[in-house]
């Protein structure tokens, strides 16, 4: 995994901690949409994973 790619990961990882802490979201947002400009990603290629990150969470999880 790239850095970039893991930084995501973390990002993801700590936006969703604070969301079950009862933050904000739209601040929570703001402040990851900056720090992922600042690690060098642009912001059409935040939506687009944006997107795939709601993509699935809105499948159902798979049991097996």
């Amino acid at each position: 995994m790239c850095d970039k790619c893991r930084q995501l990961e973390n990002d993801i990882q700590r936006y969703q901690m604070l969301l079950g802490l009862g933050l904000d979201p739209q601040t929570i947002a703001l402040q990851r949409f900056r720090k992922l400009v600042a690690v060098g990603l642009d912001p059409l290629t935040i939506g687009r994973v944006d997107r795939v990150i709601q993509a699935f969470e809105d499948k159902p999880a798979l049991t097996h």
